[in-house]
């Protein structure tokens, strides 16, 4: 293990509120910088194959990798973020921000402000009546497993993990936006803890700048927010 990254592997206050137990087969780290191109690629493939509406869209994904850079340096510096590793490979990524200060999102392709759009959507109505101050409300902004280690319940594991980290660092609770069914059963019924369907949308009913976006898109995305 890199010197300068913070081992979480030992932390298990949600794992075991949740009766759920840690993979022993990898690594779980704070994500720091040596990882950074690892983690670039990592989100980048897994958002542009696998993920419903950037798949959907056929985003470009030299594009798209920038996007994920800057999203993966800011996460880099908030200090929130996990990657599970074996042999020192990343094999998968929770990046988490502060709710009340998000990253920067680049104008970087005019389809991704179709998904930005929706992810908004999903959070405006709740959002819209709450003020919410730093260090109140984590944000799991992305999950991404690499194609070589799934089925192994890593998106479940970096996302606890993450819960730890945030917890520790002082937030009450964590938003996120389900856009796959797969990290949304991941996560929600594992948790004993109280939680909130925030917003749901399907896909193919979503309007934006008067057109349907993801018409033919089957399936859809919901936001919920727990205590941690």
């Amino acid at each position: 293990m890199d010197s300068s990254a913070k081992s979480i592997a030992k932390v298990k206050d949600h794992f075991s509120f949740n009766h759920l137990s840690v993979n022993p087969y990898f690594q779980f780290q704070l994500f720091t910088e040596p990882y950074l191109e690892q983690v670039v690629d990592v989100f980048t493939r897994a958002f542009c194959l696998f993920e419903p509406m950037t798949a959907y869209l056929k985003m470009d994904m030299t594009l798209y990798k920038n996007f994920a850079r800057i999203v993966a340096e800011n996460a880099v510096q908030d200090q929130l973020s996990v990657i599970a590793l074996q042999e020192g490979k990343v094999a998968a990524i929770a990046l988490v921000e502060d709710l009340a200060r998000p990253c920067d999102i680049p104008d970087f392709d005019p389809k991704f402000k179709n998904i930005l759009a929706l992810l908004d959507r999903l959070g405006k109505d709740y959002f819209s009546k709450r003020t919410i101050k730093p260090l109140e409300i984590s944000h799991l902004f992305i999950t991404a497993v690499d194609e070589k280690f799934r089925r192994q319940n890593l998106s479940t594991q970096v996302n606890f993990q993450a819960m730890n980290i945030s917890s520790r660092a002082g937030f009450k609770e964590m938003y996120c936006e389900f856009t796959h069914p797969y990290n949304e059963q991941g996560v929600i019924p594992h948790l004993k803890m109280p939680y909130t369907l925030i917003g749901a949308q399907v896909y193919k009913d979503f309007v934006f700048q008067n057109k349907k976006p993801f018409a033919q898109l089957s399936g859809g995305a919901k936001s919920y927010l727990w205590q941690i």
